[in-house]
């Protein structure tokens, strides 16, 4: 009797991970004929059809694979037309039945665009440049155009650039209307030159979110964050402690605003104060603390009205943690957990903090931490070094339009002090649930057979892995859920 309810457990474990990880497709990589190494792999979701464009590119060339929603390989297309130089794949749009991946010299401000079109069976290609003292702060999709935001620091204008279904630029400067932002000594400072800071003088790109995609708290703990909710481009700054500053760019009219919301613990002057936030639909997330007090603060964007607060001291337990408070990425022990909570608020602010937010199942489930700047290997062959993600992360950068793969890289090679709280959707605390397995971790199970090959992306519900057998020339998709 024993042994039979043993076995019906092992069955369904067995079954239950078979669901969180299935194969969705494989395909050969049969348009390749030379000896050369992948150097990256861009995936396209075409979000109203289902079906995914998967480039695959090597120093010289570049293979499309179109995939139905089914994800069973309906046709291929080869380009030669890619040119050494431009090494950093930023972006991708889709036209109708054509792919157009745009890619990026290592200075940021040269470019080409190369069209895959499966209509008419050609491929080609066009170049563009940014002006003079113009730099590219990040690239985002809406309605499957691909745009630019970028900026002069010297005469603070800022710029959306948008692509025609010839991959022609079309650039209009943004009415800021005398809009500034205040830096960290409370100083107003241009937008372009803000991000012209953090984004360490245009090494880096500034961090965009994916809705419901896990953050590391290194990523979650950046002060500038980048959203896009609808027909809106949104980007936070947590640069003052005194108050989280948004500004929202209206996609449809180009109109800018910018509103702010008064930050926890407004009475602590101390320099070990740190605060940031997160933006979740409408639900800003707002966190302060120091090595005495922490406070969590949801506020309604819209109204601006305070939805709940919780806030513990050193001597407290912390009253909204499911779980221990866990450290990761140390030197001598990669997790470690431990319960004082003085020894969490010390570590926290003695780091740069953060919070993240997905909703699983019905319930919300917050992250909050400190992540500490490190020198180490960047997981994908490519070293690290703190915070922000430099260009030639990934073969050719995925991760600058991958908000997936960023997010999964800085969680697996971070380190950090953290806790998990989960909330039901009036953001009660729920004491009793247990936070859900991260769904990076069970993707860093699997083994990976080519590390520049791999991808990780979001669709539909659910995410996938992509990994490259070269010695058999074929390119494996997986399924991951919750």
């Amino acid at each position: 009797m024993k042994k039979t309810i043993f076995l019906s457990l092992l069955g369904l474990l067995c079954c239950s991970q078979l669901f969180a990880q299935a194969t969705l497709a494989e395909f050969k990589n049969s348009l390749k004929t030379n000896g050369t190494n992948i150097k990256d792999v861009m995936p396209i979701v075409h979000k109203k059809t289902g079906a995914l464009g998967m480039i695959i590119a090597d120093a010289k060339n570049a293979y499309a694979y179109k995939l139905d929603k089914n994800f069973k390989c309906i046709d291929q297309l080869k380009s030669n037309t890619k040119q050494r130089k431009y090494k950093v794949l930023i972006g991708s749009q889709i036209e109708g039945n054509n792919y157009r991946i745009f890619l990026s010299n290592k200075d940021r401000d040269e470019f080409s665009s190369i069209l895959f079109s499966f209509d008419t069976q050609k491929t080609s290609a066009n170049e563009f440049e940014l002006a003079k003292k113009e730099l590219l702060f990040q690239t985002f999709n809406h309605n499957e155009k691909l745009y630019f935001l970028t900026g002069n620091k010297t005469t603070g204008a800022l710029y959306l650039t948008e692509f025609n279904n010839q991959g022609i630029p079309s650039k209009k400067e943004i009415n800021l209307q005398g809009t500034s932002i205040l830096n960290y000594k409370g100083r107003p400072t241009s937008i372009a030159k803000t991000l012209y800071t953090i984004s360490h003088k245009g090494s880096i790109f500034i961090s965009k979110f994916e809705k419901d995609t896990p953050n590391a708290i290194e990523t979650a703990s950046e002060p500038v964050k980048m959203y896009v909710q609808g027909d809106k481009l949104i980007i936070t700054f947590d640069t003052y402690k005194k108050e989280t500053q948004m500004i929202t760019l209206d996609l449809l009219t180009k109109k800018l605003s910018k509103t702010s919301f008064d930050l926890p613990l407004q009475n602590i002057k101390t320099n070990r104060k740190k605060t940031n936030s997160f933006l979740y639909d409408n639900l800003l997330a707002q966190i302060a603390a120091d090595k005495e007090v922490f406070t969590l603060q949801l506020r309604d964007v819209k109204t601006k009205d305070i939805i709940k607060t919780y806030s513990f001291t050193k001597k407290d337990k912390i009253p909204f943690k499911n779980g221990p408070i866990i450290q990761k990425g140390g030197t001598y022990a990669s997790h470690r957990e431990f319960e004082k909570t003085k020894k969490f608020l010390r570590k926290i602010t003695a780091e740069k903090i953060g919070v993240s937010i997905i909703k699983i199942r019905g319930n919300y489930q917050f992250t909050i931490g400190g992540a500490q700047k490190i020198q180490r290997g960047g997981g994908f062959g490519v070293p690290m070094a703190g915070f922000g993600m430099p260009i030639g992360q990934f073969g050719a950068t995925t991760v600058i339009f991958n908000p997936t793969i960023m997010a999964y890289h800085r969680y697996t090679q971070t380190k950090s002090t953290r806790i998990e709280c989960v909330f039901d959707q009036n953001f009660e605390h729920l004491a009793q649930d247990k936070p859900m397995e991260n769904v990076f971790e069970k993707i860093k199970k699997q083994p990976t057979y080519t590390s520049k090959a791999k991808t990780i992306f979001k669709y539909q519900d659910f995410y996938i892995k992509g990994d490259y057998r070269s010695s058999r020339k074929t390119y494996m998709l997986k399924k991951f859920t919750y």
